[in-house]
């Protein structure tokens, strides 16, 4: 038989869980969050973030440019980024069933 254990939920990351789903609903009708605030919630440098999506290091980010002449793009849509930002989490509560 499986044995349940309860896990109290750190302040700092109620937190930090609290300001993701402030942000994933801060403008409802887009579906894609800005480098900048995805950066802040993730407590790194906004071009340390782009530069990861650029290399392929960052699973949520999708990196381009809509010519040779333009500005890098990165892009960040909000499901993959509060997915990829919970997955321990929903992992625990998907086991503890």
């Amino acid at each position: 038989m499986t044995q349940m254990v309860t896990l109290e939920l750190p302040e700092s990351i109620a937190a930090q869980l609290a300001e993701l789903n402030e942000a994933m609903d801060r403008d409802k009708s887009s579906k894609d969050i800005s480098p900048m605030e995805a950066a802040s919630i993730m407590g790194v440098n906004v071009e340390t973030l782009k530069t990861s999506a650029r290399y392929g290091g960052c699973p949520f980010a999708i990196y381009g440019k809509k010519d040779s002449k333009s500005q890098q793009i990165t892009k960040i849509p909000k499901l993959p980024f509060y997915l990829f930002m919970v997955q321990a989490r929903l992992g625990v509560e998907l086991i503890g069933r």
